[in-house]
């Protein structure tokens, strides 16, 4: 889902959300909130790495 969340340009569910648990619920929206980053950099060197620039904060997640 941060994959999707970080480089896609879509965002589609196919579920209904009037169905979600809490948790479920709270990961959709850390998802549309990443959805907002600025990708710096994508490094696939070892593994997939992304750089982006969330609320101000640059940061990194190791993917895969």
């Amino acid at each position: 889902m941060k994959l999707d969340a970080l480089l896609g340009n879509v965002f589609l569910i196919s579920d209904d959300p009037g169905r979600y648990t809490d948790e479920m619920i709270r990961k959709y929206k850390e998802a549309r909130h990443l959805s907002e980053a600025e990708v710096l950099h994508v490094r696939n060197d070892n593994g997939i790495a992304i750089e982006y620039e969330l609320d101000g904060i640059k940061r990194e997640i190791q993917l895969f």
